[in-house]
């Protein structure tokens, strides 16, 4: 990086050094060049706001800046996402309004004309312009049309954090669903337990603390980094998954393959569309690639997997298309599972590479240390190089300090996912149990005697609707046509049993007896109506009502108590408070009595939505159950069972109905 000065310039390489010993000057075509290759950056000295140096660059911008040729397909790439929409580069043909391109529609096309966004011009925003369109779901980084996917080191998302927010701050949700829009990298689950993020760095972590400071008007913290986890198979492994509560149905078959490192999930089907109609597949298909797949050995992401759907099935009048959705989501789960039951799933944790300079005299403890640290190394003339886990490195800058005694520096490289050497014991840390996580569960449900029943993942395969041979196993052939000759005579017997004339002119048929059902005596049983019981999850009602999810936690869980005690004595049934304790260490859980209202909060390592479903399994031939809760998992697990549902919103208008809420609490929950 240089003034535009030939001697300067001149300096920057030995072929321009010499050219100008020999001519004085540097022709501008060397200049260029050397541009256009990156290997000279020139640097212009001014003030845009004194409108001084301007022209010079404006005009060296024209003159040395290789000039783009663009080709005539529609194509471009995302470079920004924001409040007007998605900003794109368009670096082929012309965008216009309204454009339709594969499965893409861009509705509106915008411009910047200074700071105004108007609409495009008419004929569209050609190649080489910058553009704001809406009605599309891309993201930054992402490519359209003709461009051709941008190669280059991308960030990797190697450690979480927990946000820290100052008590009494406002709910960061918005602020965060934004930022997520906005930038794809950041990884953000939100939910009742808090706000959890994965970054690839420290600068990411202050850039984001300054981006909510700057919309939120909060400082916020971070919690001790942890390492991010994946998961992969080690062998092919075949899913089963069945959903058939009452008045829905589907099912779905797949092959789960280990694929190329770093190839996250790829989904495909080789069903054909004669079995399975294409409105069926593209329902399976986009329920595949739009979930956030869960291993089973620590509940981290999947990834490195090929998944093929094998086979699928639904029904004209009872399919909807969550039931899809949950069909492929449980087959998956049970892959899974059958794969670790074979010890074919690892898994995965992020490894760095690193580059260490130090004394000769410190290289010997320096090496000690990593390799207590889990690191290979190799030792060479200019230092040590390895790589190791990142849990171990992360914070080694300030260990190394300590070893060389000021004089050792560490610099961290590449980060990449391998299988973890202490996968044993990391697991048994996590204790995770896929059986009990009811938003990823691997077991199927059933339909009988007009009720839905869960089966359990491994006697789910036997109760499959399809044979679970697939399109490519032997002895499985798909449904089709088949073309056979019929004879005329074959034809007229056909004829003439569809007009009615197949009867046998022998036969004589006693007609029945008439009953006069009114003067015979009928025994009727009646049943005595199950007691009604309510089961309300807790902490969804206070992350749903207005009224509560601004208040402080402890507050807002007082004050539900309050309210369904008051609740519970004007309908005079038994009622059922579930709040989670699972996050808290060595939590037994606890139960006791509000009035008569009775108060659950749940032991450590188990969920609201695991005791729940426990619950309604025991008291559901004693009573009628009404499960309030707006988790639409829980919701439809519950109804499986028998169970009930009723939203958060349903819940709360009938409490109001009810009149056992004071006026003032109506008027502080909504407007």
């Amino acid at each position: 990086a240089v003034p535009l000065d030939p001697e300067q310039i001149a300096l920057t390489d030995d072929a321009l050094l010499e050219e100008w010993d020999q001519t004085g000057e540097i022709s501008r075509d060397h200049i260029r060049t050397r541009v256009a290759a990156r290997k000279l950056f020139p640097v212009f000295f001014g003030s845009a706001l004194h409108h001084e140096g301007t022209a010079e660059l404006l005009d060296a911008l024209t003159d040395l800046a290789p000039e783009r040729v663009y080709g005539p397909d529609l194509g471009g790439f995302v470079y920004k996402r924001d409040d007007a929409g998605v900003h794109v580069k368009v670096t082929g043909g012309v965008l216009e309004p309204r454009t339709k391109l594969e499965d893409l529609r861009f509705d509106q096309v915008k411009v910047f004309q200074g700071n105004r966004l108007v609409n495009a011009p008419a004929g569209g925003v050609p190649a080489g312009m910058t553009a704001v369109v809406t009605g599309t779901d891309l993201v930054p980084g992402d490519v359209f049309g003709a461009q051709a996917p941008v190669e280059g080191p991308k960030l990797v998302p190697s450690m979480a954090y927990e946000i820290l927010v100052p008590e009494g701050a406002p709910d960061l949700g918005p602020v965060m669903a934004r930022l997520s829009a906005q930038d794809p990298t950041l990884d953000i689950e939100s939910d009742r337990r808090g706000i959890r993020i994965r970054l690839a760095g420290e600068v990411q972590k202050e850039v984001l603390t300054r981006r909510i400071r700057d919309l939120a008007g909060i400082d916020v913290g971070f919690s001790v980094g942890t390492p991010v986890y994946r998961e992969t198979i080690t062998a092919p492994v075949k899913g089963y998954g069945h959903f058939e509560p009452l008045r829905h149905y589907a099912e779905v078959h797949l092959r789960l393959e280990p694929a190329k490192p770093g190839s996250g999930i790829t989904v495909e089907s080789e069903v054909d569309t004669d079995t399975l109609s294409p409105r069926f597949q593209a329902q399976i298909l986009s329920a595949l690639r739009h979930k956030r797949h869960k291993g089973v050995l620590s509940g981290s992401d999947l990834t490195d997997v090929k998944i093929t759907v094998t086979a699928g099935k639904g029904h004209l009048k009872h399919t909807e298309g969550g039931d899809f959705r949950q069909a492929a989501n449980r087959a998956v789960r049970q892959a899974l599972m059958t794969a670790r039951e074979a010890g074919e799933m690892v898994l995965l944790e992020p490894m760095i590479s690193f580059s260490i300079q130090c004394d000769s005299q410190f290289i010997g403890t320096v090496l000690y240390e990593l390799e207590k640290r889990g690191a290979s190394v190799q030792v060479q003339d200019d230092g040590i190089t390895g790589s190791g886990p990142l849990r171990n490195l992360a914070d080694f800058q300030n260990e190394l300090r300590a070893l060389t005694k000021g004089g050792g520096m560490l610099e961290l490289g590449e980060t990449r996912y391998e299988p973890s050497p202490d996968q044993e014991r990391i697991l048994s840390e996590i204790d995770y149990d896929p059986v009990t996580d009811l938003r990823n569960t691997p077991d199927s449900v059933f339909c009988a005697g007009g009720a839905g029943f869960s089966v359990p993942w491994d006697e789910a395969p036997e109760h499959m609707h399809i044979p679970l041979e697939t399109v490519r196993d032997a002895g499985y052939t798909p449904a089709g046509h088949r073309n056979s000759v019929v004879s005329e005579e074959e034809a007229r017997k056909a004829f003439a049993a569809v007009s009615g004339r197949n009867k046998n002119e022998k036969k004589t048929v006693k007609p029945h007896k008439r009953r006069d059902m009114a003067m015979e005596q009928q025994d009727v049983t009646l049943h005595p109506p199950k007691p009604v019981c309510y089961v309300v999850d807790g902490y969804n009602i206070i992350n749903s009502w207005s009224s509560l999810k601004t208040l402080p936690l402890h507050d807002a869980r007082q004050e539900l108590i309050r309210i369904l005690s008051s609740y519970q004595g004007y309908l005079g049934c038994r009622m059922i408070l579930v709040f989670d304790g699972w996050r808290v260490p060595d939590n037994p859980g606890s139960r006791n009595m509000r009035g008569a209202l009775e108060v659950v909060y749940t032991r450590a390592g188990q969920t609201a939505d695991a005791y729940i479903e426990k619950l309604v399994s025991v008291l559901k031939n004693e009573y009628q159950l009404h499960v309030a809760t707006s988790d639409g998992l829980i919701q439809n697990s519950v109804l499986t069972k028998g169970a009930r549902r009723i939203s958060a919103r349903e819940l709360e208008l009938a409490i109001e109905r009810s009149a056992v809420i004071p006026e003032e609490y109506r008027q502080h929950g909504h407007d």
